[in-house]
């Protein structure tokens, strides 16, 4: 041989394979600390903490960077405070999975999340219960992912002066807001969320601040589905910029079923783009620029959260709402269509028995459940029916003889699958 070492020629053909030594830590809580506040002190930057299935009536404040997460496949990890915020989290970045936080009593002073000056991600978790489920300021950020806000004594989130973003959430059942935004550096983004079932608007976009979203759904609110408001007027003087108004950009999304409008905008911007704005109680949309008429919807409608003082910048002619695609519920133009009391067409007698079935369609359930005695209303069966078109005149003139005029819940011109899904026919 010419001097080789066998065993160095056996070596060389080995890739080096480096051994990666973690540096961190796993803290298990119950089983290693005291209290969650003593396994969070036990951390630098950087540990983690596993927590153990269970209900833990404590609440705690992080300042250092960590991870927390539920250990296990199988239970909940539920951190319950009464009369203090549950989770403070300041000056760091931090990630929680799988992590439930609830403020059971002190409702009217304390959050179940506090996010102030710091990070936080949040993946598959539920926040629920306190003043705000989830307070973010301070120049904050949050994400979330598959996490659920709801049951908040007021907004489900609130976010001032700082930036959140929400993918596959659902935010509901909050006895104001659902989530509710503001400052003029704040921002937000929704994809493949909800905002459903909240006691005022499902969202309120104010003070400047701005949000994206798309392929989401707002709906069923006890107020506007949308409301987006005012500027920021500290913006300007803190060189930041020019008054910076309120705007909001929504796509392939669904605002529906909602109380009021659809969407709200006064002395504010949107830009609203392939959008269902239909089955709202007062139109799909409604913008207010001049003073004089935001006073005078603020007294008739007795909105929330608006004080007519700040509305002085400028105020004539500062609204601006663009719409690009189909939008259904806003006809050519601009034009609602109201789901208002609606008068049936004077022509209407006259009408081929198929529009005569969109017209009854469009009648209050109690009037359609007159016909044939179907608990349901209108069904398919009607349509095979030869005598259908008399009995729906007949059942029309009736009412209208009584009411003086049909409340339409639905759009007249709904289509069948969206009238008949809710009934659960198809």
């Amino acid at each position: 041989m010419n001097g080789l070492d066998v065993e160095q020629v056996k070596l060389a053909g080995k890739p080096k394979v480096e051994k990666v030594i973690r540096t961190d830590k796993v803290i298990r809580y119950p089983t290693e600390a005291r209290s969650f506040q003593n396994a969070i002190d036990m951390c630098v930057a950087g540990d983690r903490i596993a927590i153990l299935p269970g209900v833990y009536s404590e609440s705690a404040v992080i300042n250092v960077d960590l991870e927390i997460y539920r250990e296990g496949d199988k239970g909940d990890v539920v951190f319950v405070s009464r009369h203090d915020t549950t989770l403070l989290v300041e000056s760091c970045k931090v990630k929680l999975t799988e992590i439930g936080l609830c403020v059971e009593e002190g409702a009217l002073m304390h959050h179940a999340l506090h996010i102030d000056s710091a990070e936080v991600m949040l993946d598959g978790c539920e926040i629920f219960g306190g003043l705000y489920a989830t307070f973010a300021c301070g120049d904050s950020t949050l994400n979330a992912r598959q996490t659920r806000f709801h049951s908040a004594y007021s907004f489900g989130v609130s976010i001032l002066n700082s930036i959140a973003h929400f993918h596959d959430c659902f935010i509901f059942c909050n006895k104001e807001d659902g989530f509710n935004i503001g400052g003029g550096t704040s921002k937000a983004t929704f994809y493949r969320s909800r905002l459903s079932d909240n006691k005022c608007h499902g969202m309120h976009v104010h003070s400047g601040a701005e949000v994206e979203m798309d392929t989401s759904e707002i709906l069923r609110n006890a107020q506007s589905g949308i409301c987006i408001s005012g500027g920021d007027a500290q913006f300007e003087q803190r060189g930041e910029g020019e008054y910076k108004r309120s705007f909001m950009k929504i796509q392939n999304s669904k605002v529906k079923n909602n109380e009021w409008n659809a969407i709200f905008v006064l002395d504010a911007s949107a830009h609203i783009e392939e959008t269902d704005l239909r089955k709202n109680g007062r139109g799909a949309l409604t913008l207010v620029c001049s003073k004089s008429k935001v006073q005078k919807e603020i007294e008739h409608r007795q909105l929330p959260f608006f004080d007519i003082e700040t509305y002085n910048h400028e105020f004539e002619e500062t609204g601006h709402v663009e719409l690009v695609g189909v939008c259904p519920g806003i006809r050519e133009g601009g034009q609602n269509e109201f789901t208002q009391p609606e008068r049936l067409p004077g022509d209407w007698v006259t009408y081929p028995k198929e529009r005569l079935l969109e017209l009854f369609k469009s009648c209050p359930m109690e009037v359609q459940c007159k016909l044939h005695g179907h608990p349901q209303g209108w069904h398919p069966e009607l349509c095979k029916d030869p005598q259908a078109s008399i009995k729906i005149k007949a059942e029309l003139k009736n009412w209208v003889q009584r009411e003086g005029g049909i409340h339409a819940e639905q759009e007249i011109d709904c289509s069948v699958a969206d009238f008949l899904k809710p009934l659960g026919l198809q």
